[in-house]
């Protein structure tokens, strides 16, 4: 004997309560939050970055040394001039609080 179900109409199908199937949780946090992998990623530099980096280390140490050995030599041309007129010694003993060696 072979039993058949009959098959009802959507109309008459009573819609069940979610609430008393799934437990409603909020995850949206856990969603959100940053993944535990990131810490372990973030460093790692890709070989192209890196590259960028080396190179841009190199010219910013260029442009600092350049403009450091411009400040040196401007150092040595004003003092080198204000010897000429005595000057550096005449300030020091005029401001100065102290004898100066």
């Amino acid at each position: 004997m072979v039993y058949y179900e009959v098959v009802s109409k959507p109309d008459a199908i009573e819609i069940p309560n979610p609430k008393n199937y799934v437990k409603l949780v909020d995850c949206s946090a856990e969603l959100n939050a940053p993944p535990e992998l990131d810490n372990q990623l973030r460093h790692l530099v890709p070989p192209a970055v890196r590259q960028m980096q080396i190179e841009l280390k190199s010219v910013l140490d260029s442009i600092v040394n350049s403009e450091a050995t411009k400040d040196q030599n401007f150092e040595g041309n004003l003092n080198s001039w204000l010897k000429t007129f005595g000057l550096p010694g005449i300030l020091s003993s005029v401001t100065a609080s102290n004898e100066i060696p």
